[in-house]
């Protein structure tokens, strides 16, 4: 992709280098005098922009030309580049990183040549195309539709000058109904201009081929020196988590068959056996490996909140708790993600679903641990696209925990709780 005006499409699998394309581009184009909005749904996928553009230009230049706005609190600590909201600040700066939600506190003096959208976490159609109105002259808009398929059109006629990068295979629905395609899915159907990356630079072997074949990207390969990453593995671990922290085995299910679920509001839930689990596991490796990352990601908020709860009481203020939908766009060393979902009539729900999954298992570089019912992700129901809206048999859970259990990973009881 050369980065033509227009509104071009590049997706990839994770860790394949699609936030690390959209930053270079920024940098082309600043060193062209054109001022760029570089956007993304969430706080993560922003802040990796940041990262980004420090490592293609150094953390000297990269605080010269960019600069990071929007909500303070959803920024987080150690960010690589400035932050402000000062007008006078944004208006010095090539690059500006902001979110999808933030862009409408931008200075309306401010004008952008082009827009870097990452697609990652959009539900809404305009999520997606409203960055880039920004770089459209505002008598264009005037009067004119400003949402849905109608913006799209008007943007294409006005010549505005956006990248979009993402999935499509950890996409969600862009509306309401749940068989409606994601918004980067919707875009490569409309536009017929998408590039696509294959080769991933940061999962390791064999995670790249388990997250090949789970969402058969048609493959994926972790490039020459991703595959040969281990989990440094210093100080010896409590003798019941031996083997679950053995880095020549980065691909774990930790079958927690006696836990139970509990519903909290309409859509959400909680597995407290699950999170006390996952608290020790988080535990065990910060101790273990001090020098790497951890993050944890789950579907459901209500379990995001006791798994922080737990290891907030242990200490453990560096670990980053996620929904899913958080979590795209991030990184860490090793990840651990929590199904929750386990009752009698085996529904998993969106705990099974492909790009949940598809997200979960794919954030970590080094150490991939999925704890959760192994008997419920076989058995597993989700619901699946149709006007009745049915339950139907064979969530992707269960080809995900077939893959772990005979080709990729090892399952493994629980380590005894005390």
């Amino acid at each position: 992709m050369q980065g033509n005006v227009g509104i071009n499409t590049l997706i990839g699998p994770p860790g394949a280098g699609k936030t690390l394309f959209g930053s270079a581009l920024a940098t082309r184009k600043a060193d062209e005098g054109k001022r760029g909005l570089m956007v993304a749904f969430g706080n993560s996928a922003a802040n990796e922009f940041a990262r980004a553009l420090v490592a293609i230009l150094g953390p000297e230049r990269a605080r010269e030309v960019a600069v990071r706005t929007g909500y303070e609190e959803g920024v987080g600590q150690n960010l690589p580049i400035d932050f402000s909201v000062d007008a006078a600040v944004l208006a010095k700066k090539e690059i500006i990183i902001d979110t999808t939600m933030s862009i409408s506190r931008l200075p309306p003096s401010l004008s952008f040549d082009y827009t870097v959208v990452d697609e990652a976490g959009i539900e809404r159609l305009d999520h997606l195309l409203w960055p880039m109105a920004k770089v459209v002259k505002p008598e264009a808009l005037l009067g004119r539709p400003f949402m849905g398929e109608d913006l799209y059109d008007l943007l294409c006629s006005a010549g505005a000058d956006a990248t979009v990068v993402g999935d499509p295979k950890q996409g969600r629905p862009y509306g309401t109904n749940r068989w409606e395609p994601s918004a980067i899915q919707w875009l490569m159907n409309r536009s017929k201009r998408y590039e696509t990356l294959r080769l991933t630079h940061r999962l390791r072997d064999p995670i790249d081929r388990l997250v090949d074949e789970f969402a058969e990207y048609g493959g994926l390969r972790a490039s020459a020196e991703a595959a040969q990453r281990r989990l440094e593995v210093t100080n010896a671990p409590d003798p019941a988590f031996r083997s679950l922290l053995d880095p020549d085995v980065p691909v774990k299910l930790v079958d927690v068959h006696s836990s139970t679920e509990v519903m909290a509001g309409r859509q959400s839930f909680y597995n407290d056996t699950e999170a006390r689990l996952v608290t020790r596991i988080a535990q065990q490796i910060t101790r273990s490996c001090p020098t790497s990352s951890v993050s944890v990601v789950t579907v459901y908020a209500h379990q995001r909140e006791v798994i922080r709860g737990y290891l907030y009481d242990c200490g453990l203020h560096d670990v980053r708790v996620m929904s899913t939908k958080e979590a795209l766009g991030s990184e860490a060393d090793a990840t651990i993600s929590s199904i929750v979902r386990n009752n009698a009539d085996h529904v998993i729900g969106a705990s099974g679903g492909l790009p949940e999954e598809n997200v979960s298992i794919s954030r970590g570089k080094k150490m991939s641990v999925v704890v959760g019912s192994l008997d419920m992700m076989y058995k597993g129901i989700y619901y699946l696209p149709s006007d009745q809206m049915r339950y139907r048999p064979g969530a992707p859970s269960r080809k995900l925990a077939w893959l772990i259990d005979h080709k990729y990973g090892t399952v493994l009881d629980p380590p005894r709780m005390t």
